[in-house]
């Protein structure tokens, strides 16, 4: 697209190879145009055990890059960080609140520093996935709504996609022949998510029949007059709550936000609400850089209601750090249900106590050592 002169376009970048290859690119690309401004946003989730990486990756490359950098933290827009939504909604799929308050709080970002675009960095990978995925919810109206925005909505800042037509592959290539530094790590909060299926099933169909990806998007492409002709842009109201532009009387991030503070309320006291305190003294009490460490262990109830694996996970993220052990405590069920499941000659729970404990014991060093970043070794051959 050709931007005008004086136009400000913000990048909303994670620190991942796809935001930073955007930035990189458009930054190359309108090098000369000294008459249109870049800016960076970050939106920090409050995920401990993964973000700050990433938020630090997002700084230096705008360094390079001589542009501007701001960050916008979830506690700031919806009082809340990720890590305290699961503690205090641990049934929940983390994504089901995480969407909704990162796309409010980077257009709330993007309209404070007056920019006329977003730059995302989606890819052809994710772009074939949110389509596949729309299709089999049958949600038509938001499937006519998927980015790049063509119209200008009061209060809404539109979106572009400049990789949208680039696979995922090419562009960490990409990233890794021009020395992009990017934060190369997964949310630990996206194994429940239901994109992941949809990753796996976009992967074979690739694999299969080559050009798949290309295929959905641009039969979507196609499609798109008739599903804009269907379903046109909805007439926005404020938020009675933020203000921010919703075709509710109530956002969804601020709907969600009353149902976390409804949550933190019924469970005053509670095991969840006393750890989500422990969370916010460690960031208000340490400094930049800085994390304090917890000795505080979760009752027998605990192990009793979630398992051996959850339980042994939360006791030994507590030596780590209290933000990154609710990050662990999260994988740790995962990994505990994974057990139960296995269908092996000997039932995993009817084997001796000590080959139990030394499964669990051997998932937990693994779990661990992955978030903080260390490899457990036995003897001379580390633990994959």
């Amino acid at each position: 697209m050709d931007f005008r002169s004086g136009e400000r376009v913000a990048v909303g970048m994670s620190g991942g190879k796809d935001s930073s290859a955007t930035a990189f690119l458009l930054a190359k690309f309108l090098g000369d145009r000294r008459d249109v401004e870049l800016i960076g946003i970050t939106i920090d989730e409050g995920i401990a055990s993964y973000r700050p990486e990433g938020i630090e990756r997002a700084r230096r490359l705008c360094m390079k890059l001589g542009i501007e950098h701001q960050v916008l933290a979830y506690e700031e827009t919806v009082g809340q960080g990720m890590d305290e939504v699961v503690a205090l909604d641990p049934q929940t799929i983390p994504c089901s609140y995480c969407g909704p308050f990162r796309r409010h709080a980077l257009n709330r970002a993007a309209r404070d520093v007056h920019a006329d675009y977003v730059a995302t960095g989606l890819n052809l990978d994710d772009t074939a996935q949110s389509i596949l995925m729309n299709i089999a919810r049958g949600d038509v109206e938001k499937l006519a709504r998927l980015g790049p925005h063509e119209v200008r909505q009061p209060g809404l800042v539109p979106r572009i996609q400049p990789l949208r037509m680039i696979p995922e592959k090419e562009v960490y290539l990409y990233a890794m022949l021009r020395g992009i530094e990017f934060h190369d790590a997964t949310c630990p909060y996206a194994e429940r998510a239901q994109r992941g299926r949809f990753r796996d099933i976009v992967h074979r169909l690739e694999e299969e029949s080559p050009g798949t990806r290309h295929a959905i998007v641009r039969g979507y492409d196609e499609l798109r007059p008739l599903l804009h002709e269907k379903y046109p842009p909805a007439a926005l109201n404020a938020c009675a709550r933020c203000g921010e532009p919703t075709v509710h009387a109530v956002c969804k991030a601020c709907e969600l936000r009353e149902r976390v503070e409804s949550q933190q309320q019924g469970s005053s006291g509670s095991e969840p609400a006393t750890y989500v305190e422990s969370i916010r003294t460690s960031r208000s009490a340490s400094p930049s850089g800085t994390r304090l460490t917890s000795s505080r262990a979760p009752s027998r109830s605990v192990s009793a209601r979630t398992g051996l694996v959850p339980f042994v996970a939360y006791s030994l993220s507590a030596s780590v750090s209290p933000t990154a052990s609710m990050s662990i405590f999260h994988h740790s069920r995962s990994c505990d249900r994974r057990l139960r499941r296995a269908k092996t000659a000997e039932n995993v729970f009817q084997m001796p106590s000590t080959k139990v404990a030394a499964t669990s014991i051997t998932t937990i060093a693994r779990l661990v050592g992955s978030v903080c970043n260390f490899r457990i070794s036995r003897g001379s051959q580390p633990v994959p």
